[in-house]
């Protein structure tokens, strides 16, 4: 798929928006000082500072504050039946020493959690956690150097057996079939020469078919820019390397039928690569972002973040941050299709701090029961911290038709004086989105060295689907049938440009639902007519409003209720 401009017009979108204010040239980032991004040197200690909570629950602390290069790992299972559990790269010692995979548990949908514990007992990385799918949800767990792999006595039981028997690759994903098939792709190498695609038939006791992916002479990989999901006997891998000037780095998809012996390559998205983009005319490259899900049906469903490209005097791809780059998505309905972003509202944000992608990067995806995905990203906002760096917040975007179209963006950690990043989520949605991220009150991260050593907030959280969809209008969203009127606040709030009311009535009654401004006049009527019992949700877009405080009041059968919420656009 191209996008390609001619110059005049790229001129003059540029005199028209400023070119400092939404784009800026990429900066190389430094790479961590080890491979895999561990706190080395001096440190410093841990600051007594309280650890930053953002939205959700804090399950415990973290002075290892990095999560990926790229692509998100797979931190959380959601098993459909109120238990979840969380396997992600963590350190709850001041000198990082016990880094590795740490695992929590909750058995009553996420209320409360078992203390987080060290899974491997020996110092690793980029854990992913997964279960296997007909095996009474016996979990495993999968990270680097040297592909740990260990299994747990039963779901929740926190007794692991591990063991290094891997090739040895580094930043693996991992997804698990039945009835023990434990499937992996990892880059050979730091650098990298190839991607690797490893299996174990035993959950992870031994291992075969480390096969090369992708094999094309052309194809170069980039660090941490793969994902792997499989269903059934099909597995699929995406790769979404960043252009190094070398080399036409595509987002390339391979997909086995036959369990990982056999594959099938084929390009989701034909990007420039040197000699490709003629000078001043624009297109997209790939961030190294990407991520990919089976839904229950079989269907994949693929996504990826970008950077701008525009030709230079070789007819090379040079790369830009901007704040209005699209995510991308594919499924085989679909085809590869644009999901707009445009939710970055301070355009004096010209680069990342601590990204390896754009201002918009590292998306996961989900789907729910009836294979509607669900992308969560991380983006900067406007808000700095107290040395300059600007904050991340966590957004997520939902098709409520299967990817056909896309809803307006959701900051689903919002509040001030925090950075939320490094997000994983679960795959299965059901009434829920549920994710967990890092939560700090300092931009950047100890790591690559942008903030001194303190202990970080591990979150879960989730976020009611609904909510996420903006379904436009007033819908009913199931439940138990209330027993008594409720009014609840608005999610998110602030927000930007659209929110979500969730109201109940328990009998049926004549409902008014209306929005207010800080004079008391009526600027939206949301509801005003008989409704039967039920809880609702009223979607309110406030494109057309200034910035302030409004007010929404219901009222039904003698019920009335006000509550406050705050456009900040």
């Amino acid at each position: 798929m191209r996008r390609v401009f001619l110059f005049g017009i790229c001129l003059a979108t540029f005199s028209a928006i400023g070119l400092a204010g939404h784009r800026g040239a990429k900066v190389q980032p430094v790479d961590p000082p080890e491979l895999d991004g561990a706190v080395v040197g001096e440190v410093r200690g841990v600051s007594p500072s309280v650890w930053a909570i953002g939205p959700g629950d804090s399950l415990g602390a973290t002075v290892s504050d990095y999560g990926t290069n790229g692509s998100a790992c797979h931190n959380l299972i959601n098993y459909g039946d109120g238990t979840l559990s969380l396997g992600r790269m963590a350190a709850l010692t001041s000198d990082a020493t016990d880094r590795g995979t740490h695992y929590s548990y909750s058995a009553d949908g996420g209320a409360t959690w078992t203390p987080l514990t060290w899974i491997e007992g020996t110092r690793q990385g980029w854990g992913n956690i997964a279960q296997f799918p007909d095996a009474g949800g016996t979990e495993v767990t999968v990270a680097h150097s040297g592909m740990a792999a260990c299994v747990d006595a039963a779901k929740g039981a926190n007794v692991w057996s591990c063991g290094n028997n891997g090739s040895g690759g580094v930043w693996p994903r991992m997804a698990t079939t039945s009835p023990f098939y434990v499937h992996v792709v990892t880059p050979d190498a730091n650098p990298p020469t190839t991607i690797v695609y490893e299996q174990s038939a035993d959950a992870g006791v031994t291992w075969s078919l480390a096969n090369p992916i992708f094999t094309d002479p052309g194809f170069f990989p980039d660090a941490d820019a793969q994902d792997i999901a499989a269903f059934g006997t099909n597995v699929a891998i995406v790769n979404a390397p960043n252009p190094d000037g070398v080399n036409d780095m595509d987002v390339l998809l391979a997909i086995s039928t036959d369990n990982g012996a056999t594959w099938t390559d084929q390009v989701l998205d034909d990007m420039p690569g040197p000699g490709d983009l003629p000078t001043g005319q624009e297109d997209y490259v790939s961030d190294t972002g990407v991520a990919c899900v089976y839904d229950a049906n079989g269907n994949l469903h693929v996504t990826w973040t970008v950077f701008l490209a525009i030709g230079d005097a070789t007819n090379s791809p040079e790369q830009f941050y901007q704040i209005d780059a699209p995510i991308y998505y594919w499924s085989e309905a679909t085809g590869t299709i644009e999901v707009p972003t445009g939710s970055i509202t301070d355009t004096s944000i010209v680069k990342p701090g601590n990204l390896f992608g754009n201002l918009i990067t590292q998306p996961d995806i989900g789907v729910d029961a009836n294979g509607n995905p669900f992308i969560l990203y991380m983006q900067q906002i406007g808000e700095q911290d107290t040395a300059g760096l600007y904050l991340q917040h966590i957004y997520a975007v939902a098709s409520p038709d299967g990817g056909t179209t896309w809803n307006t963006p959701v900051d689903v950690t919002p509040g001030a004086g925090f950075n939320a990043d490094y997000h994983s989520m679960a795959d299965l949605v059901d009434e829920y989105v549920h994710f967990t991220y890092f939560s700090d009150p300092l931009g950047g991260n100890a790591v690559r060295g942008n903030h001194e050593v303190i202990p970080v907030a591990v979150m879960y959280h989730k976020v009611l689907a609904s909510d996420i969809l903006g379904t436009t209008g007033v819908n009913p969203v199931g439940g138990v049938l209330p027993d008594a009127y409720q009014l609840e606040q608005n999610y998110p709030n602030p927000f930007n440009p659209t929110t979500n009311i969730r109201y109940s009535i328990p009998n049926e009654a004549f409902v008014s639902l209306k929005v207010y401004d800080m004079i008391g006049q009526e600027v939206a009527t949301l509801v005003d007519g008989h409704q039967s019992a039920g809880n609702y949700v009223a979607n309110f877009d406030a494109t057309s409003l200034a910035n302030g405080t409004y007010f929404y009041t219901l009222k039904a059968d003698g019920f009335s209720e006000t509550k406050k919420m705050v456009l900040v656009k």
